[in-house]
């Protein structure tokens, strides 16, 4: 039904064809993203050698490595975009031992970093990081996405990631959707009714412009 796009049937017919912008929903507030974050999801793992913790010369920790590694990650004055901000990251998960009075053989923790330059710069900087008897290994990659945007609709910039940079292969991508992506994974996630609502009447007019109307 076209006749919420403001269109009417008595109007000349219009179509999609393969080469009209794709929408792709993300809780935007209702704002179409000019250019987005890239991600990298890395794993490090530390190795070490099992032994009793009362004679340190018995034993490596690799809880102690892993640590180490961490700490040079937390200090390295990662850069900063005029546009998207700075580099951010997050120590997801951390998991390593057998026992407190056992050093540790093996240790690992997930790592997610928001990035404002290429996954592999960052990988550059990480592998020069790495302290003994650390690994990096790669889980997911993308880079930073600068976005073309229809003019008369308000934008933004946003410091998270999405499949945009997949789909930009197909296309154009239009990312924009409501909702806030500030409560997004919390115990209060939500969207309020009138950023819904106000959310039909943007992609109605998205359509429209995809259309050409």
């Amino acid at each position: 039904d076209l006749v919420p796009l403001g269109i009417r049937e008595t109007e000349a017919p219009y179509a999609l064809g393969p080469d009209a912008p794709i929408l792709l929903g993300e809780p935007t507030s209702n704002r179409l993203v000019a250019a987005q974050k890239g991600l990298l999801s890395v794993t490090a793992r530390a190795v070490g050698q099992a032994g009793h913790s009362a004679f340190p010369d018995r034993g490596v920790s690799a809880i102690h490595r892993l640590l180490d590694f961490l700490d040079a990650v937390r200090r390295e004055p990662w850069p900063d975009d005029d546009q998207l901000g700075p580099t951010t990251f997050n120590i997801g998960r951390i998991a390593g031992g057998v026992a407190n009075n056992v050093f540790a053989p093996a240790a690992e923790a997930s790592l997610l970093f928001r990035l404002v330059r290429t996954a592999e710069e960052t990988l550059g900087r990480l592998d020069a990081l790495r302290t003994e008897g650390v690994t990096i290994e790669t889980v997911s990659q993308n880079d930073p996405l600068r976005i073309a945007v229809p003019d008369g609709f308000e934008t933004t910039i946003v410091p998270f990631n999405t499949d945009a940079r997949w789909l930009g292969s197909l296309g154009t991508v239009w990312l924009c959707g409501p909702g806030a992506i500030e409560v997004a994974h919390s115990e209060h996630e939500h969207i309020d009714l009138p950023d819904l609502e106000r959310g039909i009447e943007t992609y109605a007019a998205l359509a429209r412009a995809a259309l050409g109307v």
